[in-house]
């Protein structure tokens, strides 16, 4: 474990986990099917049965990514994958800021958000 003095606490430490700029590829997709939902309802005069789904869909999305983001993390670190010669940011398990059985209960938190709000 090769971490710097000062690794990331609180909050932070969780940002970096899930990798904000992941998730994009969860969103991306939303938008982009919510957008053309909307013009095919604009276009064919039909009033949107459900507005508020986009917003449900995209909650789950972004819950499904960080948390695919997190069993990755810690996954890596126990098949020995994230080493010193791996290229890119620092991730959380590999740096020793967190150990794989909390960042899996994060991601399985995030799993279980994603159900939660599917559910509602």
């Amino acid at each position: 474990m090769n971490g710097p003095a000062t690794a990331p606490k609180g909050v932070r430490l969780w940002m970096q986990a899930i990798r904000p700029k992941t998730l994009g590829m969860a969103i991306n997709p939303v938008m982009l099917g919510t957008a053309l939902a909307w013009v095919g309802a604009w276009t064919s005069n039909t009033p949107i049965a459900h507005p508020e789904a986009p917003l449900v869909i995209l909650l789950c999305a972004i819950a499904i990514q960080a948390g695919t983001n997190l069993f990755n993390d810690a996954q890596d670190f126990v098949n020995g994958t994230d080493d010193a010669r791996r290229l890119g940011p620092p991730r959380v398990t590999s740096q020793g800021w967190a150990l794989p059985h909390q960042v899996s209960a994060a991601g399985l938190t995030a799993f279980l958000i994603a159900l939660l709000v599917d559910c509602t």
